[in-house]
C-alpha cells in the first residue's frame, strides 16, 4: 500500500538546521576570549569541531525522518545526510585509528 506523499518540511530542514547549528557553533567558538593556557587555539577548534559533529548527527537524523514520512522532495534530504555520513565516518575513524 501506497502512502501519499507529504510536505517536504523534514527535507529542507535537514540542510537548513545543520547549518544553523554549525554557524551558531562557531560564532560561539570564536567570539569567546583567548585564554593565556590555550596558546593554539585547540578551544575554539574542538568546539567548532563539536558543532560539525553536532550538525552532521542532526542532518542525517532529519533526512531518515524525511525517507520514514516518505515526503515529497525526500531527494533533497539525501543532498545533507551523504557529506554529513562521511563526516560522521571520518570522525569515527579518526577516533579508533588515533592520530597516528
Amino acid at each position: 500500500m501506497n502512502q501519499p506523499e507529504r510536505s517536504s518540511i523534514f527535507s529542507v530542514a535537514a540542510i537548513v538546521i545543520p547549518l544553523v547549528i554549525v554557524g551558531v557553533g562557531i560564532i560561539f567558538s570564536f567570539s569567546e576570549e583567548i585564554h593565556t593556557d590555550d596558546w593554539f587555539g585547540l578551544a575554539r577548534i574542538f568546539k567548532s569541531l563539536f558543532s560539525i559533529l553536532l550538525g552532521a548527527i542532526t542532518s542525517i537524523l532529519l533526512a531518515v525522518i524525511a525517507y520514514m514520512r516518505n515526503e515529497e522532495n525526500k531527494w533533497i534530504s539525501t543532498l545533507a545526510a551523504v557529506p554529513s555520513l562521511l563526516i560522521l565516518l571520518a570522525a569515527g575513524a579518526f577516533m579508533v585509528l588515533g592520530a597516528n
